[in-house]
């Protein structure tokens, strides 16, 4: 019997009886072929020498997701101020065994802040938290904003490569900001929109240690090949998002409850789905191709659109306009209360 731990699944595999040796060599060769398939998956992001017509319109796709959850939370449909974010950026350590005497400095690999030795996965992910680019070439001792520069994207990035209008979304390790990087500011209201519209990594790196069991201890195969091995998984994650359909209502538990809705001020009867065992959740409506509708109605449709968004005055920097524009929205950033769980807003 072979057992595997996929998607975090145990899966008992009848096979005839077979060595560890043999266990691995097997491993690596689906590994490899997985490497080998979607190396030139058409939906990662690379910048290429000419904005092309498929470029733009790959940057307008990205950014529709993005723009509707900042409208979305705006409260108003009237409202359209958060466009161009084409993903969130941040990087993550991943755990594993140090390395042997014959890694060269293997003492690089170890992250002080972190108490262990680990591998830096820096990734750029969109608004549904699928994976658009991804770098395991720096050790974890290694500063994000430094590692991210040192890339092939992130050099083109820093240097102005990216359209006009198109940024990425990173936390204070990539400061200073710019006009392709937005960072947090001194607005409160502006940080808090800012870090809401960088969660989607957050959470994609969250699913993607709870998916592959592989991840969750120590990585101790072999060193040379464990940044193939996370390359892999990264792909499947991909894979396994890209090919998710939308379950049968029928299978999820209904009930009526009373939610409040704060940016409206009033409680509504809604119909809620459990769609995990004690969470309950707003269902979302969906068009016909399965799509949800408040990506159409709640935002500007770039992906029929021929231009690009743009500053409504170039001179302006990024932070400085989305900030002005945070203040003309019926946006409030919501403070717990010491009072049980109720939000104050402000």
């Amino acid at each position: 019997m072979f057992v595997v731990l996929i998607f975090g699944k145990y899966l008992t595999v009848p096979t005839r009886p077979m060595g560890k040796t043999e266990a691995y060599d097997s491993l690596w060769m689906i590994v490899d072929a997985i490497t080998a398939e979607f190396h030139q998956d058409p939906d990662l992001f690379v910048i290429p020498p000419e904005h092309t017509p498929e470029f733009l319109d790959q940057c307008r796709r990205l950014s529709v997701g993005f723009a509707a959850t900042a409208k979305n939370m705006s409260g108003s449909d009237n409202i359209d101020f958060w466009n161009g974010q084409l993903g969130c950026i941040d990087g993550m350590v991943l755990h594993m065994f140090a390395p042997t005497a014959s890694v060269d400095d293997p003492s690089r690999y170890n992250c002080p802040r972190k108490g262990m030795f680990g591998l830096l996965l820096m990734a750029i992910c969109d608004q549904n938290r699928r994976f658009l680019w991804w770098s395991l070439r720096h050790p974890p001792s290694t500063h994000d904003s430094m590692s991210w520069r040192d890339t092939k994207l992130g050099h083109q990035v820093t240097h102005g490569m990216l359209p006009k209008g198109f940024f990425f979304n990173g936390d204070a390790a990539f400061n200073p900001g710019s006009d392709s990087m937005l960072t947090p500011g001194k607005d409160d209201l502006f940080n808090y929109l800012q870090s809401s519209l960088r969660m989607p990594i957050e959470c994609g790196f969250g699913i993607l240690m709870s998916l592959f069991g592989v991840l969750w201890r120590p990585l101790r195969v072999r060193f040379d090949r464990r940044a193939h091995l996370v390359d892999a998984l990264l792909h499947l994650y991909n894979f396994r998002l890209s090919r998710r359909t939308n379950a049968p209502t029928a299978e999820y538990p209904k009930m009526l409850r009373d939610v409040y809705f704060p940016h409206t001020k009033t409680w509504r009867q809604t119909e809620m789905w459990e769609v995990v065992p004690g969470t309950w959740m707003i269902p979302p409506e969906l068009d016909e191709d399965g799509t949800p509708k408040y990506l159409i109605s709640k935002c500007k449709d770039f992906r029929r659109s021929n231009t690009t968004p743009t500053a409504e005055a170039t001179t302006e920097p990024l932070r400085e306009r989305l900030t002005r524009l945070a203040h003309t929205t019926n946006i409030r950033r919501p403070r717990r209360s010491r009072q049980r769980s109720e939000w104050k807003y402000f």
